[in-house]
């Protein structure tokens, strides 16, 4: 929706279907045309690696949607933007979801 700079209906479906909606809402959509900066793309694979990392790091099981914002750190924290200044910046991702044990 970002990227046609309107909103668009049913995307299809997706691995981390706690994050699924028909259509993003008004006032959303203003709020992230307004305010984000970039957009992430992860895919399936990704999403799994991270569910798999955060249980063996922490012990921690996700569900897919949950483990969505990890994916996405992982994916920028190895990109060549996070890694042309030399620096290795701490990160936070927040790991969401209500089934989360």
């Amino acid at each position: 929706s970002l990227l046609c700079g309107h909103r668009l209906a049913d995307a299809g479906p997706v691995g981390a279907d706690g994050m699924f909606v028909s259509q993003i809402g008004k006032e959303v959509f203003r709020l992230c045309d307004e305010l984000v900066d970039e957009v992430l793309l992860v895919d399936e694979v990704e999403i799994t690696a991270a569910v798999q990392d955060a249980f063996l790091d922490t012990r921690a099981v996700f569900e897919p949607h949950g483990a969505l914002s990890l994916a996405g750190l992982k994916q920028y924290a190895t990109s060549a933007r996070a890694l042309a200044n030399g620096e290795r910046p701490a990160y936070v991702a927040i790991g969401s979801g209500a089934s989360q044990i």
